[in-house]
Order: C-alpha cells, then sequence, then structure tokens
C-alpha cells in the first residue's frame, strides 16, 4: 500500500511581527494618503462646515463648551473655542483614519491568497511606500491651480501652474529612477546601506515639498507625513528579510476577533460623527395652520437694518422693525399658498433640520441672520452672519439665499428702504 508523501508540502507558520508591522504600514501609508489628499480638498474647495460639523458632533459627545449662544437680538462677538474646536477636528479625522486602516487590514485578511500576494508583494508595496504620499501631493497642486481653488485665492493661477507642471515632471523623473534602479538591481543587487541611503534622499525631498502648513488639522497632516517614511522603512525591512522575494508564502492569514471588533466599532463611530442629523420634511405639512416662519435680522456695528418678519401658514406675513428701518411700527400683509410653499421646499431641499449653524464661519461685525421654522409640533433656528459666505450652493450660502427670497416673497423693503439715511 503507497503512502502519502507530503515531504514537500510547507507546514504554515505563524505570523510574524514583521508580517504584521508591515501590513499596519501599508494601511497605515495607504489611509495616511488619501486623508491628505481630502484634507487639501476641503481647504482648496471650501468644505469646511462638513468637517466643523464632525468637529462639534465630537466635541458634543465629549461635553467640550465651543461657543456663547447665539441671538438674533446681540450679534455674537465672541469666536468659538478653537482649542476645542480644533480638538474635536483632530479626533474626527483619528477615528476616521483608524477605521478606514482597520477596513483596510480586514480587506487583506480576507482576500485570497493570489491577491494578497499582489498586493503585498515587494513591487506593489514598495510602489507605494515610495509615491503613495507623492501622487497624493500631486493631486493638491492640480487644485491648487485650479482657478475655483479657494486655498489661495489671491495667487496667480499660471504660476501655480507652473508649479504643478514641475513636480509632475520631478514626480515622473523619479519614478524613471526608481525603475532603472530596479532593473539594475536584477543583474546586481544593491546592499541594504545603499538602498536606504536612496531612500533618505527620496523621503527628504518628498517631506520637504509637502511640508507647506495648512489651515486645517495640521496635526492629522504632520501624521501622513510620519506615515510616510515609517511605511518606506519596514518595506525595506521586509524586503532584505524575504531576500526579494513576494511576501513568505508559508505564514498563516488569519481574521482576529479583536480586527472585527474594530472595524465594528471605530465603522460605529465614524457614523456617528459624520453622519448628519435627522432631517425632518416641510414639503408636506400635516397642518398647515402650524407653518410659522420667522426670519431675523440682527444689528451690526454699522447701521444694519434690525427687523423681523413671520410667515403664517394661512399666508399672513408679520412685520416688526428694530433699528434702521423706514418704519418699526408693526406690519401685516399676505402672500399667496404657493409662495409659501416655495419657502418650505427651498428649506426642505436644504435639510433645515439638519443644518448645524455652529460650523458657520463668523466674521467680527458682520450683521446676523435668523430663520426660524416652527411645523407640526417641531422647531428649529438656525443663525449665521452675511459674511464668510463660502461656495455657491454651499449650506451658508443657499440659506442666506432663502432669506433673501422670503424678504423678496414679503416685500420688505417697503418696510426696511429708508429714503436716505435711516436714524435709529
Amino acid at each position: 500500500m503507497r503512502k502519502n508523501d507530503n515531504s514537500n508540502i510547507t507546514p504554515l507558520r505563524p505570523r510574524s511581527r514583521l508580517q504584521h508591522l508591515h501590513e499596519f504600514a501599508f494601511a497605515l501609508n495607504f489611509v495616511s494618503a488619501i486623508a491628505y489628499a481630502l484634507l487639501v480638498y476641503v481647504a482648496t474647495h471650501d468644505l469646511d462646515y462638513y468637517l466643523l460639523r464632525a468637529a462639534i458632533r465630537v466635541d458634543d459627545i465629549l461635553h467640550f463648551s465651543q461657543t456663547n449662544a447665539v441671538t438674533t437680538e446681540a450679534l455674537r462677538r465672541h469666536s468659538q473655542n478653537l482649542l476645542t474646536l480644533f480638538a474635536g477636528m483632530e479626533l474626527a479625522i483619528l477615528i476616521s483614519m483608524f477605521a478606514a486602516m482597520m477596513v483596510v487590514l480586514l480587506f487583506l485578511r480576507l482576500s485570497p491568497k493570489a491577491w494578497y500576494r499582489a498586493i503585498m508583494g515587494n513591487r506593489c508595496c514598495g510602489f507605494l511606500a515610495l509615491f503613495a504620499l507623492p501622487i497624493s501631493y500631486l493631486c493638491t497642486r492640480f487644485w491648487h491651480a485650479s482657478p475655483e481653488s479657494a486655498f489661495w485665492p489671491d495667487a496667480n493661477t499660471a504660476v501655480q501652474s507652473q508649479y504643478t507642471r514641475l513636480f509632475l515632471l520631478l514626480l515622473a523623473a523619479d519614478v524613471l529612477c526608481v525603475a532603472v534602479l530596479f532593473l539594475v538591481s536584477r543583474v546586481r543587487p544593491f546592499s541594504t546601506w545603499t538602498i536606504a541611503i536612496l531612500l533618505v534622499f527620496h523621503y527628504a525631498f518628498w517631506l520637504t515639498a509637502m511640508s507647506q502648513p495648512l489651515s486645517l488639522a495640521s496635526g492629522i497632516l504632520s501624521l501622513s507625513l510620519v506615515a510616510f517614511p515609517f511605511s518606506g522603512a519596514i518595506w525595506l525591512r521586509r524586503l532584505k528579510t524575504t531576500q526579494g522575494s513576494d511576501t513568505a508564502r508559508g505564514e498563516m492569514r488569519q481574521v482576529s476577533k479583536w480586527t472585527v471588533a474594530s472595524v465594528v466599532v471605530s465603522g460605529a463611530m465614524v457614523l456617528v460623527i459624520w453622519h448628519p442629523q435627522r432631517a425632518y420634511s416641510l414639503a408636506h405639512p400635516r397642518d398647515i395652520g402650524s407653518v410659522s416662519v420667522e426670519l431675523s435680522r440682527g444689528p451690526c456695528f454699522g447701521s444694519c437694518p434690525s427687523y423681523s418678519l413671520t410667515l403664517h401658514g394661512d399666508g399672513l406675513v408679520e412685520y416688526r422693525g428694530t433699528r434702521f428701518v423706514r418704519v418699526k411700527e408693526k406690519q401685516t400683509a399676505k402672500i399667496s399658498m404657493e409662495q409659501l410653499m416655495q419657502v418650505l421646499r427651498d428649506l426642505d431641499h436644504m435639510h433645515f433640520f439638519s443644518v448645524e449653524d455652529r460650523a458657520f464661519q463668523w466674521c467680527f461685525d458682520a450683521a446676523s441672520t435668523s430663520i426660524s421654522v416652527s411645523v407640526d409640533g417641531r422647531q428649529k433656528r438656525v443663525t449665521t452672519d452675511t459674511c464668510n459666505v463660502g461656495r455657491r450652493g454651499g449650506p451658508k450660502a443657499t440659506f442666506l439665499q432663502i432669506a433673501d427670497e422670503i424678504d423678496t416673497i414679503a416685500r420688505s423693503k417697503q418696510w426696511v428702504r429708508c429714503n436716505g439715511f435711516c436714524r435709529d
């Protein structure tokens, strides 16, 4: 009887600490490069509101104080607590990066063996270790050179385009040099010290190029710059350990309970932080008589008009003047039901009940604008000012546009606009 020959089967070995560290460095470098690009995209495309909203959500969970009370009777003269605001911002991004990193690790552990070898092989990992963050940085250069960029509003677009082309050529030359060195190493392998010195020059150049300060989450950007050379060092250590071959074929890959638990918990935290509050539909109120939309304009350090307009469900408009208006006495008017529903549809389109007005940026002496909506027993007030409006179509710009629309529908100019200088 013939016995089974198992002499050629390589026994599976437990995963080494270096292999765990290799996977961790790969995931950290990959996620930090994406985070770097996303943060610059937020800065260049004026999307601060969404990042600040997440930071405020974290501060609320941790019971950190952010701002003083916002009213329309007296403009808020005090800025937000920058310490807690930036702390919440950093925590929000750190939690999101950790969740993304754990998802990458889970994908690596669950991927088929062929996919795992292709991703974690020395060639693929080496390319990402060398060029993940430079490629992200090159994307940010294209955003800087865009005429719509809000990051450098006074910069010369032509100069930024020249810098972008320069960095594109430098990256192409760097990739070409690495490719040539790789081909040479196939004939005559380089020593560890030679590769280490080349890596030092490579990372020193790109870290110098990418170390420009940004206005958002500087700590996370610093983490990205640290993860970049760290992944290269781990890749070099792994490269010499495997002696130029792919990842070890005899090591067991298994998903631990801690990995799955980390993905679930961090994913739930990301949803809590980034998911907006539940919006309440205004387009189809159950009781039209319960509808009330109040627009209030607050004072500034100058002669800004202060007044309030209230639109009721039956079409009645109530006006009350306070300062620097032509008429201060109570006035009334009527609007059609279609005009009222148009205002409600516009508010519903911007998800009014999920707007976080504390995430709007304020100026020091601009007039405040407030809209308060009451419908079916639910009430919500959003207050901001007319400065730092942000990008067109953004939450603040849309909010102020609706406020102007309410003024137009109610024809408030007949009570507000003076024939000269309005006296208080």
